[in-house]
């Protein structure tokens, strides 16, 4: 996929899907770990260490494993704001 097709899924899915990865912020801030499913991938988000990580794992055999690290940031409002665009992005890459 090139970066540019990754780009338009990001932001239509920041748009679309805003208020679901809002509920999934609150759920992993509260419990430091969440797992969801998308399309032929397990995504494992996980606050540790100062950052927020995503790792998403291949349901089938011929597609790539790969994740994303974000700092943490201070403010609970920035917190929820990284974690959204921190979902948006891992699901883009999945598509």
């Amino acid at each position: 996929m090139t970066n540019r097709k990754m780009m338009e899924y990001f932001l239509c899915f920041l748009d679309e899907n805003r208020s679901r990865y809002e509920e999934q912020a609150q759920i992993l801030l509260s419990e430091k770990e969440l797992e969801t499913q998308v399309k032929n991938y397990k995504i494992n988000y996980a606050v540790k260490d100062g950052v927020f990580s995503s790792e998403a794992k291949p349901l089938s055999k011929n597609l790539n494993h790969f994740g994303f690290e974000v700092p943490i940031p201070n403010k609970v409002e920035q917190q929820i704001e990284e974690l959204v665009q921190l979902f948006a992005k891992s699901e883009a890459a999945c598509k």
